[in-house]
């Protein structure tokens, strides 16, 4: 959208949370990784309460690489933000995590979603 930027980290290592301790032939060798480019849309109300932020949402990713559930793990102090980044990120596709025998598997993310307007 013209005057609005998003910066949407893919999943980071950092980021990343894996889901579980499994054994070495199980372990998650590959991080699940963003398919879809994400275009939060920036609500009417929050862009002329100039509002900005980085809404960062805890993921769950299933084994077929959709999204099983999305919370705000930590606000950017703004709902209506918060609201259209957990709407977007709901959407999202992603390669699932792999183990060592190349099995998907579930996984969790934290993905940050920045609303800025320039």
């Amino acid at each position: 959208m013209r005057g609005c930027a998003f910066a949407l980290a893919a999943v980071a290592s950092a980021a990343l949370l894996l889901s579980g301790c499994e054994t070495a032939p199980d372990a998650i060798v590959q991080s699940p990784k963003l398919q879809t480019v994400l275009r939060p849309e920036y609500p009417p109300a929050a862009r002329q309460a100039a509002q900005e932020g980085v809404v960062l949402v805890r993921v769950s990713i299933n084994a077929d690489g959709t999204v099983g559930d999305a919370r705000v793990q930590r606000s950017s102090g703004a709902a209506l933000l918060d609201a259209s980044a957990l709407d977007s990120v709901k959407q999202a596709r992603f390669s699932p995590a792999l183990t060592a025998r190349g099995k998907a598997v579930p996984s969790l993310a934290n993905l940050p979603v920045r609303f800025s307007l320039e």
